[in-house]
């Protein structure tokens, strides 16, 4: 016991000292303490309440203008202006705030300062990202100009200010400057603001990665411009108390600051590469230069070393605080050079043919298209002269007459008995009564009809292994990840990964779902990523390819430009019904900096992010607070499963606006951990739902939606049997019912265009019959689907208005054919893997 607790304090240390904040400011902190008191043995005068007070009098200046440098360094930019911002307003005080002024004009002079702080400010951040020049020249011209200006003026130092208003900017308690003391508050608040809301989230984000930042509620640009707006009035602020030392207007007086601002931000553990910063810090850091100036002339040295100290302190904050930055930078650009390299230059040799089991291809316009004729053992298929028609423009309106919709759309609500009018690929209408003379009618007098269902994560590639692990766990020896990924998954060919991945995908269609998201780490070569994007496009359903990286093996160093070379082959448009996401290991699964690089990789190519996390005991590191403190989670993001995750993280997932995929029955049996659903209605994220692996449970939404119905509802009578009150509201049918659709949209970054029957959304629509054995008579048509339903209540499933299943049947699919390959493939991989299939 005591070694266990000896471990959990040791980590606690370890992820403390991580923190690259508190680190510098304990560092810094201890030299300060080691300094003055041997200061405090050289010299008693050091002790003295007037040197004391003189000192953190003299901090005041240098901690604001500091702290102003860390607003512009956390967005990844730089002000070299802010000690010429500072001669210009103390020359402002030397002119407005004269001895002789009354109280109006002092105020009047107070705020010219800080008027032309702001200014200023504004005109940097025109400057740079108006113009776009880069910063440190914008600044570097600002700061010459506002000199030559200050030389202008104030050729010698001249002009009085006043003593009234200087004597109260120094007041004291003893020693203590109280300005000191209200400077010390608003560090720590704005410490609290950066790292514990969602602005400062926001902020740290943008100095990360301006891609990401743009997909948060707040624009980039806009708080980019702000932090150059608060540098300049925080150096004006800083400039009334740099008055109040010098007393007079003096074109010199704020030269030494940009270089010491800069030393204070970088020493407290700002990171010169954005996204990261600290103002207590910075105002630490200030003390203990002040302190380095202060103590000099005690121990016999002249105040021109302080410059001198100022640069190698600089230099060594960068070695022991941005180390970890510059090392991330170099391997960045490395990574960068090389996947551009690898991406125009990696040979791409197919040595394979991928079989045709489609008689028609779906996405074909306006032809037959496929490579096999429209025939099924020998006989002419309806359902694909149905889809043949279609294609060839003779159907291009599909009237949907007299069915039970269940549109999901809040505004347009259910009908008992309506009509859907699809133009195209386009829902044109729902409502009551429709017509349309030139359309194909279908009567679902029978039918429900409603949108498809959304499937937002599953490894479809694992099509083949079918049932092949349902009495194994996720981790151990014998498991999912020892068997499935460590055994089977290198064993597959780009043509084996072709026919996994076409029979999860028609499975899919046939089970009503109309979009799923590939969870895709079988992406052994380029030839396994065009062998999947042409499965996922023969099939016909919309889809997002999630590229993943395999889970087996090395490394292999080409995978980045792989994914790039993918991006501009397969996704150069968003008009098509496939998109593209990446599905990277995740930071319980690999290093910070590996992740954290995997997650710049998606962004740069505009890509969305679908990762598992909080999985089993991997998901007890709390390796997403982790990314969630580095500002690096953002609305871009789905995280599967959650069930292993700290609270503190569910809220970053929930403040970040993330989205979330839960696969109840999979969680559950496979031992991922209690499935989450209560803990993010608590905060108000509503979940989607997905498979997630065939090896181990069915491939269809019916499954899913009672699951996660029936375990939250489970658990809240369990709650109020044991005598809790105020419990939460219990799920209903149509709540599972949004889960599987418009939930699963938002999660996959489709809801513009499908997830509900709304006119003007693309034609994703899938049709129940209601007159099967399992669900007649129908008294609740929501219950009915929810609870009573299966696959075989799905009677048609139109994607994009083209019919991908007719009259219970897939659409121009040779099932023998596709039958044969599954066999062929399957054994392949099993033979291939030395793997023995479960024992009847």
């Amino acid at each position: 016991m005591r070694s266990e607790r000896d471990k959990q304090i040791r980590e606690f240390l370890r992820k403390l000292w991580r923190k690259q904040a508190w680190k510098s400011i304990v560092l810094i902190t201890i030299l300060i303490i080691v300094i003055g008191v041997h200061s405090a043995n050289q010299s008693r005068a050091f002790m003295s309440e007037f040197n004391l007070n003189s000192l953190l009098l003299a901090t005041l200046p240098l901690a604001l203008v500091a702290m102003a440098q860390v607003f512009v360094l956390l967005v990844g930019d730089l002000d070299i202006s802010v000690g010429a911002i500072m001669t210009t307003c103390v020359i402002i005080a030397s002119t407005l705030i004269t001895p002789d002024a009354d109280g109006g004009q002092t105020v009047i002079g107070i705020l010219a300062m800080f008027g032309a702080g702001i200014g200023i400010g504004i005109i940097n951040a025109a400057l740079v990202h108006v113009i776009k020049i880069p910063s440190i020249i914008a600044t570097l011209a600002t700061l010459s100009i506002l000199e030559g200006l200050a030389l202008v003026a104030r050729p010698t130092p001249s002009g009085l200010i006043n003593f009234d208003v200087l004597d109260t900017l120094t007041t004291s308690i003893g020693f203590m400057p109280v300005a000191f003391i209200a400077l010390v508050i608003l560090a720590l608040l704005l410490d609290v603001w950066l790292h514990w809301s969602r602005p400062g989230l926001m902020t740290r984000a943008v100095g990360y990665d301006q891609k990401s930042s743009r997909r948060l509620s707040t624009p980039e640009k806009r708080i980019r411009v702000r932090a150059f707006i608060l540098s300049g009035f925080m150096a004006a602020v800083a400039a009334l108390f740099l008055a109040a030392q010098v007393g007079v207007g003096d074109a010199r007086v704020g030269s030494t600051f940009a270089l010491s601002s800069i030393a204070a931000a970088v020493l407290g553990g700002t990171s010169l590469g954005g996204g990261r910063g600290s103002f207590t810090g910075a105002l630490t850091a200030a003390l203990f230069l002040s302190l380095i100036t202060n103590v000099l002339p005690l121990i016999g040295l002249s105040s021109s070393y302080g410059l001198i100290i100022v640069g190698v302190l600089t230099i060594v904050g960068l070695i022991l605080y941005q180390e970890d930055d510059l090392r991330a930078l170099a391997k960045l650009t490395y990574k960068q050079l090389r996947r551009r390299f690898n991406a125009t230059t990696d040979p791409l040799v197919k040595d394979y043919t991928l079989p045709v089991v489609h008689t028609v291809d779906p996405y074909a316009n306006g032809s037959s298209g496929g490579s096999a004729a429209m025939y099924t053992n020998g006989t002419q298929n309806g359902a694909a002269i149905a889809v043949a028609e279609h294609e060839n423009g003779h159907k291009r309106r599909i009237l949907i007459k007299g069915g039970t919709v269940i549109t999901i759309d809040p505004n347009l609500g259910s009908f008992d008995r309506a009509d859907v009018l699809i133009d195209g690929d386009k829902i044109a209408a729902v409502g009551p009564n429709l017509s349309a003379d030139d359309a194909e009618i279908i009567d679902a007098s029978n039918m429900i009809v409603m949108p498809g269902f959304i499937d937002t994560h599953r490894h479809i590639w694992e099509g083949l292994l079918r049932n092949i692990g349902t009495d194994v766990p996720l981790e151990g020896r014998n498991s999912y990840m020892s068997h499935v990924l460590g055994r089977l998954a290198p064993s597959y060919r780009p043509v084996d990964a072709y026919i996994g991945n076409l029979v999860s995908a028609l499975g899919a269609l046939d089970a009503g779902i109309t979009t799923l998201l590939d969870w895709s780490h079988i992406q052994a070569s380029p030839d396994h990523t065009d062998a999947i994007v042409e499965s996922l496009r023969v099939s016909g359903m919309r889809a997002v390819f999630a590229y993943g990286f395999p889970w087996w093996g090395k490394w292999e160093p080409n995978q980045p430009g792989w994914f790039v070379r993918a991006a501009k082959t397969h996704f150069s448009t968003q008009h098509q019904l496939l998109t593209l996401a990446l599905a990277p290991y995740g930071p319980e699964f690999t290093e910070f900096e590996v992740s954290k690089s995997h997650w710049k990789l998606a962004r740069d190519v505009g890509a969305r992010i679908s990762v598992h996390v909080g999985v089993g005991t991997f998901g007890k590191k709390h390796k997403l607070g982790e990314f969630g403190e580095a500002g690096l989670m953002a609305s871009d993001t789905t995280y599967i499963h959650c069930t292993t995750l700290a609270d503190d993280e569910i809220q970053w997932i929930v403040d970040t606006g993330g989205t979330i995929s839960l696969a109840a029955p999979v969680e559950m049996m496979m031992g991922h951990g209690m499935v989450p659903t209560q803990k993010f209605l608590d905060r108000g994220l509503r979940p989607s739902l997905s498979v997630d692996v065939e090896t181990n449970v069915p491939n269809d939404m019916f499954t899913q939606m009672r699951t996660v119905l029936a375990l939250q509802r489970a658990l809240v009578h369990n709650r109020a049997l044991s005598g809790e009150s105020k419990l939460p509201s219990l799920l209903t049918a149509y709540d599972a019912l949004e889960f599987a659709t418009i939930e699963g949209a938002r999660a996959n970054g489709l809801d513009h265009k499908t997830g509900s029957l709304t006119p003007g959304k693309e034609a994703d629509v899938i049709l129940l019959r209601t007159d099967t054995i399992n669900v007649m008579p129908i008294n609740d048509p929501v219950g009915a689907i929810v609870w009573g339903m299966d696959t075989s209540n799905v009677d048609s499933v139109f994607v994009a208005g083209k019919p991908m299943k007719r009259n219970g049947e897939l659409c121009n699919v040779d099932l023998n054919r596709l039958r044969d390959l599954v066999y062929e493939s399957r054994d392949h991989v099993i033979r291939k893997a030395n793997f023995r299939l479960p024992a009847i």
